[in-house]
């Protein structure tokens, strides 16, 4: 999570970036095979960076969830 559970409309928590570094290089060293998903407060403004640190996949809103 992103932001605070249990609250809509909370802004994007930058620490959210500092722990997604984290699990993609567990997930590198690990040989794991787990997806990251980024879910609360994301913007088009964080899509570049998240995609840039490892991210697979980023829910926007109630419904909809992007990947690549």
């Amino acid at each position: 999570m992103s932001v605070e559970p249990g609250f809509g409309g909370q802004k994007f928590v930058n620490m959210a970036i500092t722990h997604v570094r984290e699990l993609r290089e567990i997930r590198e060293i690990g040989e794991h095979k787990y997806k990251i998903c980024v879910d609360g407060g994301v913007d088009k403004e964080h899509l570049e960076i998240l995609e840039k640190i490892g991210v697979d996949e980023v829910a926007i809103g109630a419904k909809r969830v992007l990947s690549w």
